[in-house]
């Protein structure tokens, strides 16, 4: 039932999107297999990598089939990371003496939340267009929603029509409701992660002696080299996307920071991250022309990467720390608009005679843009823009959710107090819900810098005794009757071309891990894009010294 919703949910027929898209994914996958059994017909045309090549065939044909499937389940977590956020705003909206017809209106109009917002547009066509009454055009959509919490309430508001319940009382119940609901499912997502994170922890370990059984497998049983290195980037890869699937898929879908556009330029912390940006990309690009004299290989790749990527440390280190900074900002606007209803509600309603009294408060992180707010609202020339850039000066998506949601309701007609007191009691729960998930991302971050050291120390090492052994085998003088009446180095004697190939899988695991874990850690903290820029480098040095040291370690215990 689920899969028929979603291929109705899709902005196109069923058999368009077989013919345009299943049917071209599976054609390109026979391709792709064709291709490589005729470039390596002893390798893929017999055995398990043939198997492999009709499985991945077949994966691919069903994921093409199951995509709107998958788009209709992200629809369900925006739809429901997003109901909290969408409730607050219907309640505050609500302590105005708008009509029911209104807050629809004005609650369709925010753009912040589009998965939610597309549903209510829905009930609008319904309900305008094919003049159908508001309750059964509430049904109708709730039955077919993605989210089973959004249909719930969807059922509740169609119920309270019908009954006539005031809307101040049913939007206010809703509200402490759903973000009580959402407090529990918050905490138990981010319990489950940590689970997951021990499981993950669990999975390296185990890889890493898979690892150390396809190397020996290889060598004494015959395995094929190139087959052995497919499977031990592949196991990597399976772990990693594990992690990488849920962090995307099971936390909640936020950010630190706040990206309007246009964006603003002309913040210092702009011009500054800007030039160190084009100085850490000049930089960097030297650093590669003139690496490119030293002799590279798959030996010093992760050092290359490690050095060529250092200069792009400082603007990471920019964004990092003005992170911390909004962060402070969060923790001191619950005060801020708390404080700026109550004084506003004494003075008439104006937030800026209540800006006037209360501009030379401490806000901590928030008094710089507090007190710039206040200078734009003096000129009186536009009120809405004022705000909009103080939104801009924080950086803060969180601030930008609820002051949007504070100015619609006092552009409704609601008592500052009332509305300032509704939001900050929310605010100052998201706020403490997300500093426990940034917490938990500045432990996570430190396990994955353990994990790299782990598993590049590990991966060296595995290649430093295997390279110690094949020199010791090439220095042994025997005839080959001897050695083929020697049974253990028969077992053993068809390594040609293993050290290169098993350097090859060691470096690219490495990459690999060091790619999905800087990625990992920005997405788990929500973090910037430009924080990958300090991950990377950092993930990438200690990579590469820790596989320098396992090196250096098994030559001088071995050699």
């Amino acid at each position: 039932m689920s899969l028929i919703l979603a291929y109705r949910d899709l902005d196109m027929d069923p058999k368009v999107w077989v013919l345009t898209r299943v049917l071209p994914v599976g054609t390109a996958a026979v391709i792709l297999a064709g291709i490589l059994i005729l470039l390596l017909p002893s390798i893929f045309f017999s055995g398990w990598a043939f198997a492999l090549l009709l499985l991945t065939i077949l994966f691919s044909l069903l994921t093409a089939a199951m995509w709107p499937y998958v788009l209709w389940e992200k629809k369900k977590h925006e739809i429901d990371d997003d109901l909290h956020l969408f409730v607050v705003r219907i309640a505050v909206l609500s302590l105005s003496s708008s009509t029911r017809s209104s807050i629809f209106e004005i609650a369709a109009k925010e753009e912040s939340s589009k998965a939610v917002l597309w549903e209510l547009r829905k009930v609008q066509e319904l309900a305008r267009r094919w003049n159908i009454p508001l309750p059964r055009a509430l049904r109708i959509v709730s039955r077919q929603t993605p989210s089973k919490r959004f249909g719930d309430f969807l059922e509740r508001m169609a119920y309270a029509i019908e009954s006539d319940e005031d809307p101040k009382v049913f939007f206010r119940n809703e509200e402490e409701a759903v973000m009580e609901e959402f407090k529990s499912r918050y905490s138990t997502t981010l319990d489950r992660v940590e689970i997951v994170r021990e499981v993950y922890i669990s999975l390296i370990s185990v890889t890493m002696f898979l690892n150390v059984l396809l190397i020996v497998l290889s060598m004494l049983v015959g395995i094929n080299h190139y087959l052995m290195s497919f499977l031990i980037v592949f196991i990597f890869i399976v772990v990693e996307m594990v992690l990488w699937l849920v962090i995307n898929g099971v936390l909640p879908r936020e950010n630190i920071w706040y990206d309007p556009k246009p964006r603003l330029k002309e913040s210092r912390f702009h011009r500054t991250l800007d030039l160190w940006l084009g100085v850490g990309v000049v930089s960097s690009a030297v650093l590669a022309i003139v690496m490119l004299f030293f002799p590279l290989g798959w030996s010093t790749l992760l050092l290359y990467l490690a050095v060529v990527s250092t200069p792009l440390i400082v603007p990471g280190i920019l964004v990092a720390r003005e992170e911390r900074t909004i962060g402070r900002r969060d923790e001191a606007f619950g005060a801020f608009i708390r404080t700026i209803g109550s004084t506003s509600e004494s003075k008439g309603g104006a937030p800026a005679q209540g800006l006037k009294r209360i501009r030379w408060h401490d806000f901590g992180a928030l008094t710089g843009q507090v007190r710039h707010l206040y200078d734009r609202l003096k000129l009186r020339i536009d009120s809405e823009k004022a705000w909009g850039l103080f939104v801009k000066e924080t950086r803060s998506e969180l601030i930008s959710q609820f002051l949007s949601t504070y100015q619609e309701g006092i552009s409704a007609g609601g008592s500052p107090k009332e509305v300032s007191s509704l939001i900050s009691g929310h605010f100052t729960t998201l706020s403490s819900l997300r500093k426990r998930r940034y917490l938990m991302a500045d432990n996570f971050a430190a396990i994955l810098y353990g994990l790299t050291v782990f598993i590049s120390g590990g991966m060296f090492m595995i290649f430093s005794v295997v390279l110690e052994m094949l020199d010791k085998l090439g220095g042994l003088e025997t005839s080959a009757e001897e050695i083929e009446n020697f049974q253990p180095l028969v077992l053993i004697k068809d390594v040609a071309g293993l050290e290169f190939i098993l350097l090859a899988s060691v470096v690219t695991v490495v990459l690999l891990h060091v790619v999905f874990s800087a990625d990992a850690a920005r997405r788990f903290k929500g973090g910037h894009i430009y924080t990958l820029m300090l991950h990377g480098p950092l993930l990438l040095w200690t990579a590469a010294v820790t596989g320098w040291l396992a090196q250096w370690a098994v030559g001088r215990i071995i050699g």
